[in-house]
């Protein structure tokens, strides 16, 4: 797998990783706000600084912030750090610049509503305003995805999940057989007793038993599946619609391809296992608006549906997915990293380029490897978004 965009000071990751499936509201997904993440250094002061750019590559919100998110149901998140205290604030702030709330952890949101809470330890939900939908009053639950979000029940030891209305849809004490729980999808949630996997309905039945090794979350109708060291695809019945016949795959995401690698190298079949565009990539990732990321000989540029090569593969890094017509790449030498925003030709909207050497060496910006699989990829997909700066989730 590639190397993680950027480390300590620009981290460009996927926050959640969870592509949230909601049935009306808006998710990093779904949110069309054409802003997007960017960042200032300042070497004398050694600090970098987080705003949000227009499509021409001009600030709207003006860097000055510690962190940012990309903007989910209207609004994103941004942190500030304060250095007496040594504590972060995370809010809300909307495409004018307008900041809402303000809390000790705060996440993106899913559904409609997003995970937040005023002391960092007990969180419930907000909408889009700031203000709790769901009362905070859970240690432990995570962000909503297919309109329902998955909470701890300390009194019974396990784990239940909620709707967006802040009540019980399946309770806990219905689910203690399960070993692991995972978040729904399409309608399905994975599940795990011992080794084996399978998939509950919203009803707490099991939709399709466990008899798998491994099982991905539903995307586009089909899931991942692994028997012994090879990997195919099942749809919602439990039927096999790709044989396991690949030595790792992804989801389908978007436009009905799925990246595949047969003998160390990655292509992209259809959902009826024809191989579309051939496994000539050294890596390869899903696709999204009509792109896909792969890597070449150590660079990493994007394809098409087609297999064309939309974006050469020259940049050292770049972040997984297009994000409303805009892509992040960074491309370091000896000296200086450069980090540009790209559209969907290759045409650089905004760029800044850093001497590396101009920064402290417990601060550097260069870029280290990830230890990531795809199988760990499809255990929560991703969502399309990516934060920069002192996100510490």
């Amino acid at each position: 797998m590639r190397k993680s965009f950027f480390n300590t000071l620009m981290c460009v990751a996927l926050v959640s990783l969870m592509l949230s499936s909601c049935e009306s509201e808006q998710s990093p997904l779904t949110d069309n706000t054409k802003l997007w993440p960017a960042f200032t250094y300042n070497v004398q002061t050694e600090e970098m600084k987080y705003g949000f750019i227009n499509k021409n590559g001009e600030w709207a919100i003006k860097p000055t912030y510690d962190g940012v998110t990309t903007f989910s149901n209207g609004v994103a998140v941004v942190v500030v750090y304060n250095e007496t205290t040594d504590e972060y604030t995370y809010s809300y702030i909307d495409k004018k610049g307008n900041m809402k709330g303000s809390f000790a952890d705060a996440d993106q949101h899913y559904c409609g509503l997003a995970r937040a809470s005023y002391d960092g330890s007990i969180f419930g939900f907000v909408d889009a305003s700031a203000d709790f939908k769901i009362n905070p009053l859970y240690k432990a639950v995570n962000n909503f995805s297919d309109d329902l979000a998955l909470y701890y029940d300390e009194i019974n030891e396990n784990w239940g999940y909620l709707n967006t209305k802040g009540e019980v849809v399946i309770p806990a004490t219905k689910l203690a057989m399960y070993d692991a729980l995972f978040s729904f999808s399409e309608g399905l949630a994975r599940v795990r007793i011992e080794d084996k996997y399978g998939f509950i309905d919203k009803n707490a039945k099991q939709a399709i038993p466990l008899i798998w090794d491994y099982v991905g979350s539903f995307s586009d109708g089909l899931a991942i599946y692994n028997i012994g060291d090879k990997y195919g695809f099942i749809d919602k019945k439990g039927d096999t619609k790709i044989y396991a016949m690949y030595d790792d795959a992804a989801f389908f995401f978007e436009n009905g391809l799925a990246p595949v690698e047969q003998n160390g190298k990655w292509g992209f079949v259809n959902k009826k296992g024809d191989m579309k565009i051939p496994a000539m990539f050294d890596d390869a990732y899903p696709f999204c608006e009509g792109m896909a990321l792969v890597e070449i000989h150590g660079k990493f540029g994007f394809v098409n549906t087609k297999g064309d090569i939309a974006i050469p593969a020259i940049y050292t890094d770049a972040s997984t997915y297009f994000h409303n017509g805009l892509v992040l790449v960074s491309n370091e030498t000896a000296t200086s990293e450069t980090h540009s925003y790209l559209n969907k030709k290759g045409e650089a909207i905004w760029s800044l380029s850093i001497k590396t050497d101009a920064l402290p060496n417990a601060l550097s910006v260069k870029s280290v490897k990830a230890n990531k699989t795809k199988k760990a990829m499809n255990d929560v997909k991703p969502s399309n978004h990516y934060s920069l700066g002192a996100f510490r989730k």
